[in-house]
């Protein structure tokens, strides 16, 4: 269905493998990437990080809260291409499979033109009822790793 998709893993099964809402907010407020946390039913972003902001040109992460992929993509649409659409159908298929998504090697462009690679882990968070209420999103940027790869290759 999704050809980007590297890697997927089964849902939890009992109430004592979720998660609580506090470490979620711990884990994205320390995370070196971008990380976010997203509701299914709106769309919108619930908490981000500072990574998360800057990587879409926003200054601070409350910039982000309330928003949608959609109004993201307003301004990123040139840099992005079709991404709103994959975020969109990565974030349904957790919805409904409430299994997680890596997705390696992703590359967009920031909006001051910087080549951006990371790649992305999509995790879904369940209630107590068994039910994804929301999508955590990690992002790793690989872009310096890359980079210095590359000029490893390079002959002098």
């Amino acid at each position: 269905m999704f050809l980007a998709i590297h890697e997927i893993r089964p849902p939890m099964k009992t109430n004592s493998d979720l998660i609580s809402i506090n470490l979620v907010e711990d884990l994205i407020y320390t995370y070196e990437g971008s990380a976010h946390l997203k509701d299914l039913n709106t769309g919108k972003y619930l908490i981000g990080n500072l990574a998360n902001a800057k990587k879409v040109g926003l200054s601070k992460p409350e910039d982000v809260y309330g928003l949608t992929v959609r109004d993201l993509d307003q301004h990123m649409s040139k840099n992005w291409g079709n991404l709103a659409t994959e975020i969109e159908q990565f974030d349904n298929q957790i919805k409904f499979s409430q299994k997680f998504i890596i997705d390696k090697n992703r590359v967009f462009l920031t909006p001051s033109g910087e080549i951006f690679v990371h790649h992305m882990k999509k995790y879904p968070i369940i209630t107590s009822q068994n039910k994804v209420c929301s999508v955590l999103t990690l992002n790793q940027n690989i872009t310096k790793e890359i980079e210095q790869a590359t000029s490893l290759e390079m002959p002098m």
